[in-house]
């Protein structure tokens, strides 16, 4: 089997490996002992400005901008007339719309889902929905789980789903 560094194979053989230990690991004990560091350690120093960015190609940049910027209030970490980055106000997380053109195409609705763990999903949704945000999915519990769960669509048809533990109060 070829195990140089740029083989999928090689690649696959150290997944599959992962795979099949998740699937041995019952307790988080066992999960402590047994799961092994990564082959290869942690080799970038991140830079100032930002650390991780995911970029999306979208048909309609503007409204795209509209919604993340003044709707849902995002502000931007850069921002230009062919990119926008955005963050949360305390910068734990960065992605970036382009318009499409030449160097990428227009990113499927089902191919990226941006998830957002937020406090008291309720209160956040009728939020957005004062502001003219329509949910696909309403709040809803999610089954098995205390979780709390809502799905929207960007202006061009990117999932965003919001997650949320419910409160407890100290008399739960």
């Amino acid at each position: 089997m070829d195990t140089t560094t740029n083989s999928a194979a090689y690649y696959r053989e150290l997944g599959e490996a992962r795979l099949k230990l998740s699937t041995e690991l019952k307790t988080m004990k066992e999960w402590q002992e047994r799961w092994p560091e990564p082959k290869h350690g942690f080799p970038f120093e991140f830079g100032t400005c930002w650390t991780q960015c995911t970029t999306y190609g979208v048909e309609d940049y503007a409204a795209e901008v509209g919604f993340f910027h003044d709707v849902l209030g995002l502000p931007a970490n850069a921002f230009s007339p062919g990119f926008a980055m955005f963050t949360s106000p305390d910068k734990a997380f960065y992605f970036a719309v382009v318009p499409v053109g030449p160097e990428m195409k227009a990113t499927s609705g089902d191919a990226l889902d941006l998830g957002f763990m937020v406090n008291d999903l309720p209160k956040v949704a009728e939020e957005l929905e004062s502001r003219g945000v329509a949910f696909e999915d309403p709040v809803a519990p999610l089954e098995g789980t205390p979780m709390l769960k809502a799905g929207l669509r960007t202006p061009n048809g990117i999932r965003i789903t919001l997650w949320s533990m419910p409160e407890v109060s100290p008399q739960d």
